[in-house]
């Protein structure tokens, strides 16, 4: 299981997400992330994140995340 912190471009971070797989399309020309793929989602569920805003991700395996 994995946790994933999204950050955009407005400074907003999205609450954590947690699931087994996350993927990111990425553009051959530019660089930038043109999609993104969930698998084994736990809790709550994005329904849309518009990949032009994302600025970040950020990838925390369980030993990683902070209980706190």
């Amino acid at each position: 299981m994995i946790t994933v912190r999204i950050f955009l471009r407005n400074g907003t971070v999205l609450p954590d997400i947690k699931c087994r797989e996350f993927t990111l399309g990425r553009s051959n020309i530019t660089g930038g992330i043109t999609s993104y793929n969930i698998k084994g989602i736990e809790g709550p569920k994005p329904l849309h994140i518009d990949c032009n805003e994302i600025v970040a991700v950020y990838t925390m395996h369980r030993d990683e995340v902070d209980h706190g």
